[in-house]
C-alpha cells in the first residue's frame, strides 16, 4: 500500500487522485489533505497566471485557469518557490493547439516566459566600450575575443510577430482596433535595462550576431556572420549599440563595475 505521506504529496502537487485508503489506521482525517489540495492548486493556479498574462488577457481566465490545471497536472519539476513557476507552459500551449485553435499563442507565451526569466535573473556587472578600448589600447586582438551576455538577456524566436502587441498587453494598452498576424518569423530580444524589463524586436544581422555570441563564437566571426545575414546593412553601429544597451557580462579578467 502506498504510504500515507506519499499519499498526501501525490494529492496537494496535482500528480494523483487522492488515495483515501493510505490513510487508514493513521488516525490523519483525509479529507484535511483536499484542503491542502485545493489551497495548493489555487496558489500554482495564480503564479502561472500571473506569469502568463498576455496569455491569460488573450484567452479569458477560464480557458486559462483549465490549462493550468492541465500544467499542475503533468508537470513534474519539484521547487522550493513559486517564482518563475511554469518554465514548460509555452510547451504546453503548443501541445494543445487543437484546443484553442490560436497558432500564435505560444509565442506569446514565450515572451512572457522570457520577461519572467529576465525579471528574476541575477544581477551582473555590465561590459562597458572603456572595456573594448582599453583591449585594443594593451595591443590585443578585438576579433578574438569571446563575449557573453548577462543572465537577464533571453534571445527569443517567435513564430508569430507579435512582439509590438504583446509589449501592449504588458503595459495594459488598450487594442482597441482588430490586428491581422501573418505567419512570419519574428526575433525578439528581452532583457533587464536600469532595472527595468524591456524588448525590442531584431534585424537578421543583430540575431545572428547575438546567436553566435551564445555559441560562443570570437567577436569577428559573430560580426562576419551579422554581414551574410544583412549584406545590404550596415553593422559598423551594431557592436557599440549593442554594448550601449548593457546586454554584455564584462570580459575574463575585467574588474566588475
Amino acid at each position: 500500500m502506498k504510504s500515507y505521506m506519499k499519499a498526501m504529496a501525490d494529492s496537494i502537487v496535482g500528480t494523483g487522485p487522492l488515495d483515501v485508503e493510505a490513510f487508514e489506521n493513521t488516525g490523519f482525517d483525509p479529507k484535511f489533505v483536499r484542503v491542502y489540495s485545493n489551497n495548493s492548486a489555487s496558489a500554482l493556479r495564480g503564479a502561472l497566471l500571473s506569469n502568463y498574462p498576455s496569455v491569460t488577457t488573450l484567452i479569458g481566465d477560464e480557458y486559462a485557469s483549465a490549462l493550468a490545471r492541465i500544467y499542475r497536472e503533468t508537470d513534474r519539476t519539484t521547487r522550493r518557490t513559486l517564482v518563475g513557476y511554469g518554465e514548460r507552459f509555452p510547451e504546453l500551449i503548443g501541445a494543445h493547439l487543437d484546443k484553442h485553435n490560436l497558432p500564435y499563442l505560444q509565442s506569446f507565451a514565450r515572451l512572457d516566459r522570457a520577461w519572467t526569466q529576465a525579471h528574476i535573473a541575477p544581477d551582473s556587472a555590465t561590459l562597458v566600450m572603456q572595456d573594448l578600448a582599453n583591449i585594443v589600447g594593451a595591443g590585443a586582438d578585438l576579433e578574438s575575443q569571446t563575449l557573453s551576455l548577462k543572465p537577464d538577456v533571453k534571445l527569443v524566436d517567435l513564430d508569430w510577430p507579435v512582439l509590438g502587441i504583446w509589449s501592449k498587453l504588458r503595459q495594459n494598452e488598450a487594442i482597441s482596433e482588430a490586428m491581422e498576424l501573418n505567419q512570419n518569423p519574428e526575433q525578439a530580444l528581452v532583457w533587464r535595462y536600469q532595472n527595468e524589463v524591456i524588448s525590442r524586436s531584431l534585424s537578421a544581422g543583430e540575431f545572428a550576431f547575438i546567436t553566435a555570441i551564445l555559441q560562443d563564437k570570437p567577436l569577428g566571426e559573430a560580426l562576419n556572420l551579422a554581414i551574410v545575414a544583412l549584406p545590404d546593412g550596415d553593422v559598423t553601429t551594431l557592436l557599440p549599440k549593442m554594448v550601449e544597451a548593457e546586454i554584455f557580462q564584462p570580459l575574463t579578467g575585467d574588474t566588475d563595475a
